[in-house]
């Protein structure tokens, strides 16, 4: 059984900390556990430490196609999984005594992602023609909050997800062992090595926060762009509630 699970609202360092930790001697997998699949998939692969490498867990994006690409984590040495498709589960009884670390990243670098990047939430429906969904991710978001599919605006479903993910992990987590982290806090490292109790600090071979982020140059989204509205209202009160310093 896992010891720690790293969650959050994905694109946000999941695979960040995952490579973070296991750097550390902590190995973390990425979506060793908790995928696109249902939940009793999940569950029998909880209980039965039955692991799985994810591609992220088995090189990074750049060179994924790589055919002498190389695992930077042995499943047999998994203690711990970062993924946020944990999200829904973390309040299962077989979970009751496992550490949570809950991380955060700019609430509108994590939308700009979502939409630009890998193309979610730009339908009412999930887009199954998109790559990136083509295991389900996407389809298992809107069965998890199928009101997404009542949203018309796709900025607005996103900022939805985002809010809603968010507060899914923090009911989930009631009387859990939690920290909450800022992928963009300088101090973090030091803040999971004391949560955890990790006694190697060296990072070996990997010190990119962006891993996996896929930035590209196309303009940011800014508050303003948001529609007017109850959405709009609930993502600016988790700004300030998370002490973004963002100008609006």
């Amino acid at each position: 059984m896992i010891n720690s699970i790293v969650t959050g609202t994905g694109r946000c360092g999941t695979t960040y900390l995952a490579k973070l930790l296991t750097s550390m001697s902590y190995p973390c997998g990425h979506e060793s556990i908790f995928n696109y699949e249902d939940e009793n998939a999940i569950k029998n692969r909880l209980l039965k430490s039955d692991y799985t490498l994810s591609i992220c867990s088995q090189s990074t994006l750049n060179i994924r196609y790589d055919p002498n690409k190389k695992d930077w984590i042995k499943l047999d040495e998994i203690i711990a999984d970062s993924s946020y498709m944990a999200a829904p589960y973390l309040n299962w009884k077989e979970l009751e005594k496992i550490k949570i670390i809950h991380v955060y990243r700019n609430p509108l670098d994590v939308i700009r992602s979502f939409l630009n990047d890998i193309k979610y939430f730009s339908q009412k429906t999930p887009n199954n023609s998109n790559i990136f969904n083509e295991l389900g991710y996407e389809n298992k978001i809107y069965n998890i909050l199928p009101e997404l599919s009542e949203i018309d605006n796709s900025l607005e479903r996103a900022c939805y997800y985002y809010i809603e993910w968010n507060k899914m992990i923090k009911n989930n987590c009631t009387n859990k062992e939690v920290l909450t982290i800022k992928i963009e806090d300088k101090e973090k490292d030091k803040k999971i090595i004391d949560f955890l109790g990790i006694s190697c600090v060296e990072n070996k071979f990997f010190n990119n926060t962006k891993e996996n982020t896929f930035f590209t140059r196309k303009s940011k989204i800014k508050i303003q762009d948001i529609p007017n509205g109850k959405i709009k209202n609930d993502f600016i009160d988790l700004l300030c509630e998370k002490k973004y310093a963002i100008k609006y």
